[in-house]
């Protein structure tokens, strides 16, 4: 009886540390490249496709939950015009049925801010701001504890508000989607 008591006991004791080797909880730091799509409605901009880069934070309050930061920037490019693309998105990341495992699945909503500048218009400057909401999803892969892999598609649907042009701000009101696909590395600082 003895024996299995302390089988058990040593058993709890195991399993915490093993689930805690890839944890999610905690700081994390996400540079990523980025390849992106981006459709504004009455206005002549189709579509436009390009890449750029990345940069989140996140703070993982338990292996289920956590809240993020990032900030993204692409150079797009259609109808023979090109745009700067920003967004920066403020919001929570769920990840499904924490394990042990390298992998990990999420799911992730957020508020976002937008501007895209026009980047070639000569001496007059062109750019479109305004709020959306975004939803995505991705897999996180662990190579060791500190460090691994990310990818994740992202899909922002809004309006801009505002047109600045040539230092003049203007209300408008002009539905877009943007579509980001990141690719990048996750770093958990402090992690051995």
């Amino acid at each position: 009886m003895i024996q299995r008591l302390a089988l058990c006991a040593a058993f709890l004791a195991i399993v915490p540390v093993a689930q805690a080797q890839f944890s999610t909880a905690g700081l994390s730091i996400r540079p990523h490249l980025i390849a992106a799509g981006w459709t504004v409605e009455d206005v002549d901009i189709d579509s436009a496709t390009g890449g750029g880069l990345g940069l989140g934070v996140s703070w993982g309050f338990s292996e289920l939950v956590a809240a993020y930061a990032e900030l993204s920037g692409v150079s797009v490019q259609g109808d023979g015009d090109m745009y700067g693309l920003a967004h920066f998105d403020l919001g929570a990341r769920f990840t499904f049925v924490p394990t042990r495992d390298r992998i990990k699945l999420f799911a992730n909503a957020a508020l976002s801010g937008r501007s895209a500048p026009e980047a070639d218009t000569g001496s007059q400057v062109l750019e479109l701001v305004g709020a959306g909401l975004t939803v995505g999803a991705g897999l996180e892969y662990r190579t060791s504890r500190p460090f691994g892999f990310q990818f994740d598609v992202q899909a922002t649907m809004g309006e801009y508000t505002d047109v600045n042009a040539a230092g003049f701000v203007r209300p408008i009101t002009v539905n877009s989607t943007s579509v980001r696909a990141n690719f990048g590395v996750v770093w958990y600082p402090g992690r051995n």
